[in-house]
């Protein structure tokens, strides 16, 4: 229900209640995923972990002021998990930010994580 709702407010623009729910919803996932963080042994607790890194994929998504904190922990938990195309695809947006964000900006910074999401990238995934 909780992403329903962060849905809706990012379509109506409202970020402010967008990014306030969708950290709700890291919050909740986070206490599921935690018991399996160090660990995981199964793809159901591999699941939970991803559930957490998709949450805070999301919120990297919102928000532009921990943007790079978001992306930079659901990175690492993709990473834990050998998810690389969840990685690259954090890897790649952190490069969009350091790019884009004016209060952010660092050219070297975004070639770093474009190269890095290059390298995780499949030589197959065109």
């Amino acid at each position: 229900m909780t992403q329903y709702r962060v849905q809706l407010a990012r379509e109506n623009r409202q970020w402010a209640e967008a990014e306030q729910l969708q950290r709700l919803q890291v919050e909740e996932t986070r206490q599921q995923a935690t018991p399996f963080l160090d660990n995981p042994s199964v793809d159901e607790e591999r699941n939970v972990i991803r559930t957490l890194s998709v949450s805070l994929h999301e919120l990297g998504e919102i928000e532009q002021t921990d943007c790079v904190k978001a992306y930079e922990e659901s990175l690492i938990l993709n990473e834990q998990i050998d998810d690389q195309v969840g990685a690259a695809t954090c890897a790649l947006n952190l490069g969009n930010d350091y790019k884009n964000l004016s209060t952010i900006r660092n050219l070297e910074q975004a070639a770093h994580w474009y190269q890095w999401a290059l390298e995780l990238t499949s030589e197959n995934d065109r």
